[in-house]
């Protein structure tokens, strides 16, 4: 008696764990995902395009894009793989992490990631399933597992402040006291989500007792344009590329590549044959040195955006890996609707530079900085400490007839960056890199003589940025703009009348990376470049194409790494090449 009387009440106090405010929506799918899966709409629109090929066929694969520390996952494989088993198939939810709309989708079968050997290989599908993949990324082998999908339904409850953290995320170099403040906590609203380096989440709707504090990660990366926090990166090399110039509608022919989101014509892109030239090797980092586009239009950066994704994606890096600052042909300060180098500044700095902004805002998910400029220190391979100053070239004063193509630096952007990496002095070991898309010396032996009036590429306080730079302790800059490959080194000095001391500032290497992408190509190459720096030396690998065939390896270069001067301060001495390094 005492048993069947008490019974009734356990069901009772059981079944009022849970919050009353949840919805009766919420109530009806709390056994319907038990993981949160993260996507963006990077490249096209990911729900519409996966949904017309189940309207197709009934079943489409969803690929698994994880993020660059995130491990292999194999406890959300695991727990996936025994409730098919179980049941045929299960529901896994699904955040768009650029809108934060929730999606539930029927999956009925998984590929779950290698377990044994390299957890970040890609895994290929059955030739005959290739159809059930979006043509977006069906050829675009970066997937680290499948999901197989036969229904995607928008979440018809109210998700956030309504369910929560079943158990703490799995995030790299992250306080596992932070984490476990997770655990049994309310998910407050996307923000959060998008602030955690990982893909994956197991949740369950709220219950009493549930934790109402908001804890926002720093795993995804900085959320300002300049920020000294360290950045691990698995790999040694920088992978350096510049003028790529993207176009689109009039100017498409600017561009020799077919672009990422085109139809396959048999022709490769420009991340295809980047990816193939450099293989194996382990990219720590991205730098993009102006000119993406063509005439700064929303399509063409829309192009870029989705090759820096698809090199993203393949390299297993993320948005933090990567360095832009604007070209020319990035800002729009007239009203043409054809680039024209020599036109007159028509436009505020707000509307030139709208696109731009907005792109920038899509890829990094904050804003820029008022000057467009970046700082990151990133740890490459886990060791080597690389100190990146990023400027933007492009900023005119405003003035009735400055010409739109030309270079100007402004000092405070520069001045930012210096303060925010903690630049207080010239002595360290961290290697301290600026990239900006104007030449800080002429790179032609004679420039053609049209070209006179706008100082042959140059920005034109070079020199007074070339001395700021090297007496803070930069030995290395990286720029694009004339589409011609570069290299230069020499010591910098203080004007004589302003230095009575007459000590060198250091000694710097100016290195140009030509155009990856442009018709307009001096010697009818394409290229790119390769940087692998370590405790001992740096050295330059450059890559060129011909006629859209490969990037075949240049020569290459190899300079010693120094400790010089008192206080000791990094150096880099004289280049030299070296054959052994060309494969």
């Amino acid at each position: 008696m005492t048993k069947r009387t008490n019974s009734p009440k356990k069901r009772k106090s059981r079944s009022t764990t849970r919050s009353p405010t949840v919805s009766t929506a919420i109530e009806a799918t709390t056994a319907q995902f038990g993981f949160l899966f993260r996507f963006r709409d990077l490249i096209a629109p990911t729900i519409a395009a996966h949904k017309e090929i189940i309207d197709k066929h009934g079943k489409c694969w969803w690929g698994w894009w994880k993020r660059p520390l995130e491990d292999a996952r194999s406890e959300v494989w695991s727990s996936l793989e025994k409730q098919l088993q179980t049941s045929g198939s299960t529901k896994i939810g699904l955040f768009d992490s650029g809108t934060d709309k929730i999606y539930i989708a029927t999956i009925n079968k998984i590929l779950p990631p290698e377990t044994t050997g390299d957890e970040s290989a890609p895994i290929a599908l059955p030739t005959n399933d290739q159809k059930l993949v979006p043509k977006y990324y069906r050829d675009s082998p970066f997937s680290r597992a499948w999901i197989r999908i036969t229904k995607i339904e928008t979440y018809g409850g109210k998700f956030f402040r309504e369910w929560s953290y079943a158990a703490p995320p799995t995030i790299p170099n992250q306080n596992p006291t932070t984490l476990e403040r997770l655990h049994n906590k309310i998910i407050p609203d996307g923000s959060e989500l998008r602030a955690m380096d990982t893909t994956i989440w197991s949740v369950r709707p709220k219950s009493i007792g549930d934790k109402e504090e908001t804890v926002i990660t720093a795993g995804g990366g900085p959320v300002t344009a300049i920020s000294s926090t360290p950045i691990p990166s698995h790999g040694d090399y920088i992978l350096h590329i510049s003028d790529p110039h993207f176009a689109t509608g009039i100017h498409r022919t600017k561009h020799i590549w077919r672009l990422d989101a085109e139809p396959d014509n048999g022709k490769p892109t420009l991340s295809q044959q980047i990816l193939s030239a450099v293989g194996n090797k382990k990219i720590g980092l991205i730098i993009l040195s102006g000119d993406l586009t063509f005439s700064a239009t929303d399509e063409e950066f829309s192009a870029a955006n989705a090759f820096i994704w698809t090199l993203l994606g393949r390299l297993n890096l993320g948005p933090s890996h990567v360095i832009v600052v604007p070209g020319n042909h990035d800002i729009k300060w007239t009203k043409n609707e054809t680039y024209t180098e020599g036109a007159a500044l028509e436009v505020t700095s707000e509307e030139a530079t709208a696109s731009y902004r907005t792109f920038y805002q899509k890829l990094f998910g904050h804003q820029p900085h008022v000057n467009l400029c970046m700082g990151r220190r990133y740890v490459l391979a886990g060791t080597f400490v690389v100190d990146i100053c990023g400027l933007n070239s492009t900023s005119l004063a405003t003035g009735k007839n400055f010409l739109a193509g030309i270079g100007r630096i402004e000092q405070s952007a520069f001045e930012n960056v210096k303060e925010g990496l903690g630049w207080t002095t010239d002595a360290g070991l961290a290697l301290r890199i600026l990239v900006l898309h104007h030449h800080l010396v002429p790179i032609e032996n004679r420039a053609p003589a049209e070209e006179f009036h706008h100082g042959f590429g140059m920005a034109i306080d070079a020199p007074r940025i070339q001395r700021l730079a090297a007496s803070s302790g930069v030995r290395l800059s990286i720029h694009g703009h004339r589409h011609q490959p570069f290299i230069w080194q020499s010591d910098v000095y203080e004007l004589p009348n302003v230095d009575l001391i007459g000590m060198s500032s250091g000694r710097m290497t100016i290195i140009g990376g030509g155009t990856a992408g442009s018709v307009d190509a001096p010697d009818q190459f394409v290229h790119f470049n390769l940087f692998r720096i370590s405790a001992e030396s740096i050295e330059l690998h450059p890559f060129r194409s011909q006629a859209m065939g490969v990037f075949d390896p240049a020569p290459a270069w190899k300079a010693p790494l120094l400790l010089e001067g008192a206080p000791r301060r990094l150096s880099i001495g004289n280049w030299v090449r070296d054959p052994s390094l060309k494969k």
